[in-house]
């Protein structure tokens, strides 16, 4: 249909209400019709007005063949929703890893930036602390994050696992160089 629709002049970044046919394949997990459009020249990289892209949309709605579409085809990984929060796909995914920890890899897989920050400073690897899932802060850590990096409230990583009771993340942590201690009080 996606074919046929193009084929009689449809216009494949056409935006309606913000939202491009590509993104809406990619939150509704529509994995052929994504291939369909990207196959058919639609523009991988293209946003609403907040920032959202089609592969921000993929690791929001937890569509891993989406994901992998848009990532094959080089759509731009590391860019950031322009509104409040600053989410990147990474930050989404990891949010979410416990629904889809295969796209946290292939994120990372592709080289997805594991330095980027929200606005408060809160780093991927303090969301994946937060989240408390080893095996996710394994790979982040395995990938370069930085484990000494503080937010806007002057805590690290390994402040957020201890101060959470996490020993088995705050011992990652501190394998890959975490040495800050917590504030007292």
């Amino acid at each position: 249909m996606v074919m046929v629709l193009l084929g009689l002049g449809a216009e494949i970044d056409k935006a309606t209400n913000g939202y491009t046919p590509l993104m809406v394949a990619a939150q509704e997990g529509h994995g052929a019709v994504a291939a369909a459009l990207i196959d058919s020249g639609a523009n991988i990289d293209q946003a609403r007005e907040d920032g959202l892209t089609p592969l921000l949309t993929a690791v929001w709605w937890g569509h891993e063949a989406v994901l992998l579409a848009l990532l094959e085809s080089g759509a731009e990984i590391d860019k950031a929703a322009n509104d409040s929060s600053r989410l990147t796909p990474l930050m989404v995914a990891v949010k979410n890893s416990h629904l889809a920890k295969a796209m946290v890899k292939a994120l990372l897989g592709s080289r997805a930036d594991v330095s980027k920050a929200l606005r408060d400073g809160a780093t991927v690897l303090m969301q994946a602390v937060m989240q408390g899932d080893i095996a996710v802060v394994e790979a982040l850590l395995e990938a370069g994050a930085d484990v000494e990096t503080m937010g806007e409230s002057e805590v690290t990583a390994l402040d957020l696992a201890t101060h959470s009771g996490n020993a088995a993340v705050a011992a990652a942590l501190q394998r890959h160089g975490g040495t800050r201690a917590p504030p007292a009080g």
